[in-house]
């Protein structure tokens, strides 16, 4: 018996957008994408939920400040970082985009490491 859904079904993953800018048109595109989104404005109330036992596929991170990144990636959930096209993250456990990527890449960025993790969440 396989567990796969059918073709043309996606299965359904959440996000956790940290950021100001949570803007309307990007959320309701990632869930066009088939992705739920959980948005809040800071680090602290995302940190708060994920060592609450908030499991989530991948944190979507406005919040460009290392300290902040670095506790994110702590929590061995995977880290998408929106930033300028400068940025630069010295490792493979944040995945670095343009704030100007469009929800439908966006999504494919959340959906690659939902694969290498069972359940589309962490352990």
């Amino acid at each position: 018996m396989s567990l796969q859904p059918p073709a043309g079904i996606r299965p359904f993953l959440t996000v956790l957008y940290i950021g100001d800018d949570a803007r309307a048109p990007n959320v309701e595109q990632l869930r066009y994408e088939g992705i739920g989104v959980v948005a809040v404005h800071s680090v602290a109330r995302g940190l708060q939920l994920l060592l609450g036992n908030f499991r989530v596929a991948a944190v979507i991170c406005d919040v460009a400040n290392l300290p902040s990144v670095t506790r994110l990636v702590a929590t061995q959930t995977p880290v998408i970082l929106l930033a300028g096209q400068d940025a630069d993250w010295g490792g493979p456990e944040v995945t670095v985009v343009s704030r100007d990527t469009p929800s439908a890449a966006l999504a494919r960025h959340v959906r690659q490491p939902a694969v290498t993790t069972p359940g589309g969440a962490r352990q």
